[in-house]
């Protein structure tokens, strides 16, 4: 039997009543097992073994969604409208982030995973899109992340473009964090109508993908979203 590739995913750490618990919302891991992967929850650590250690068994990582960044790793005061943040959370991505890309391990980042991306590569962020940037359009689904709410234009050397062969994808949105600056040896794949960076990957020999939409929330109503993890998971080699 073919060996599946083991894809590590990233945690959110929460305050439960029972005490500190890390999770993850089931689409990520629905959309890697129906991509023919096998999911392996990563705990928050700031533990550098244990980041080295995970990384030895792992083929990819795909860093998920969640909290807002901290400001502070990428050099700015917090603005006044900046969302929950966890300290705990973004010193472990990162480290795990840059162990990662020292060895070459691929990696997909969605929404706060491809803004992860970007700081760690030494760009920023807006803060908060709706008050530093004008003429935003909504970038908050208003009902449900499984449908569509709006549509971004694929770039023709990009990877969204490679998979699906079009010039535009109609897609969820769920932020108001967005990339300022771009980071090193990267370069944007996709924008939204109203310039808002929607996708990005690396002009290195490297795999790093990432979008800024939610595609695993999409697997259900809009199976083609499904190809962004087999894509990503296709490139792996074991």
């Amino acid at each position: 039997m073919k060996q599946k590739p083991i894809i590590g995913l990233t945690t959110e750490l929460k305050n439960d009543i029972d005490g500190k618990c890390v999770l993850t919302n089931y689409p990520y891991v629905d959309a890697i097992l129906q991509a023919g992967a096998v999911p392996l929850l990563l705990p928050i650590t700031e533990m550098p073994q244990m980041t080295l250690d995970c990384l030895n068994v792992l083929n990819g990582i795909v860093f998920i969604g969640g909290e807002d960044i901290a400001p502070h790793f990428f050099g700015e005061n917090p603005h006044p409208k900046i969302h929950e943040v966890c300290i705990e959370r973004d010193k472990s991505e990162l480290a795990l982030f840059h162990a990662a890309y020292e060895r070459k391990i691929p990696m997909l980042g969605i929404c706060r995973g491809m803004q992860l991306f970007n700081i760690a590569l030494g760009g920023t962020l807006y803060q908060d899109i709706f008050s530093e940037k004008n003429d935003i359009m909504a970038h908050v689904s208003p009902s449900t992340l499984e449908e569509g709410f709006h549509q971004i234009k694929l770039e023709e050397d990009g990877f969204l473009y490679r998979i699906y062969k079009e010039s535009t994808l109609f897609v969820n949105t769920y932020h108001h964090q967005a990339i300022k600056a771009m980071g090193r040896d990267l370069k944007i794949s996709a924008r939204a109508y109203d310039g808002i960076i929607e996708a990005i990957e690396t002009t290195t020999d490297r795999i790093l993908l990432a979008t800024q939409f939610h595609p695993e929330q999409m697997i259900y109503k809009r199976k083609e979203l499904l190809k962004i993890f087999e894509y990503f998971i296709g490139k792996i080699a074991l």
